[in-house]
């Protein structure tokens, strides 16, 4: 059922594949030469201008370069990406870059601290209506001179995607089969801080399933789930 949704979004919406089911298939290091005035107020630009083609297909890197000006510069102007659409920067802080690559989707860029790796998370969310988030990570390296490389890193040597279990309440563990039967597949929207260092993960189904059920589904499953980075990966918060 979600694997519909999401082709049947990919259609309707012109957008691209999902970056975690693109960034798994690359192999080689992508390495960019990062020359801008912006990247020193805002490293996590560093990560946007040098993120892989393919891992956002939409948008190539001189269409970067102008979104972070625009940003900087306190204009509201979009860019133009590869569909003709509009896209453009939403918020942007040294460390966590968020921009509207279609009315449909939107990507996340995070710094996560790591020691001397620079580790770089990419959330991609779609509406389905409901926002339904896939992530993916890099690591970063600066290279001599300006240059920058991003690697993808396998998921799960970074981030363990929860099943069904984690998501239980204590009434839901009793219940399994209600949940099983109540909600055909979970939509859940990721948002990470970086002041707390937290991943947090959001329940959006009640909306996706019939009014007289919902009070039935709040009780089953747990509304967010915490993660927190260690440096090394994110862990699960009891």
């Amino acid at each position: 059922m979600r694997t519909l949704f999401l082709s049947l979004l990919t259609l309707f919406t012109v957008t691209a594949i999902p970056a975690q089911e693109i960034v798994e298939e690359v192999v080689a290091t992508d390495t960019v030469a990062i020359d801008d005035k912006n990247v020193a107020r805002y490293p996590v630009c560093a990560a946007f201008i040098a993120l892989p083609d393919v891992a956002l297909p939409l948008l190539q890197g001189n269409v970067r370069l102008d979104m972070i000006d625009y940003f900087a510069s306190g204009m509201k102007t979009p860019s133009a990406n590869a569909l003709a659409g509009k896209s453009r920067i939403t918020s942007l802080t040294p460390d966590k870059l968020t921009a509207e690559i279609t009315p449909a989707s939107s990507v996340t860029l995070c710094l996560l601290p790591s020691g001397k790796k620079e580790v770089v998370a990419m959330i991609t969310t779609y509406a389905l209506p409901q926002p339904d988030s896939k992530i993916s990570f890099f690591e970063m390296t600066k290279l001599a001179g300006d240059s920058v490389s991003m690697t993808p890193l396998p998921q799960h040597k970074v981030f363990t995607i929860p099943s069904i279990k984690e998501w239980l309440t204590d009434n839901g563990k009793q219940n399994r089969q209600d949940v099983e039967r109540l909600v055909p597949f979970m939509p859940v929207s990721y948002t990470y801080s970086p002041a707390t260092k937290t991943l947090t993960l959001s329940n959006n189904v009640n909306d996706l399933v019939a009014e007289a059920d919902r009070d039935s589904v709040s009780a089953l499953l747990k509304k967010e789930l915490h993660y927190r980075w260690d440096g090394k990966k994110f862990k699960l918060q009891k």
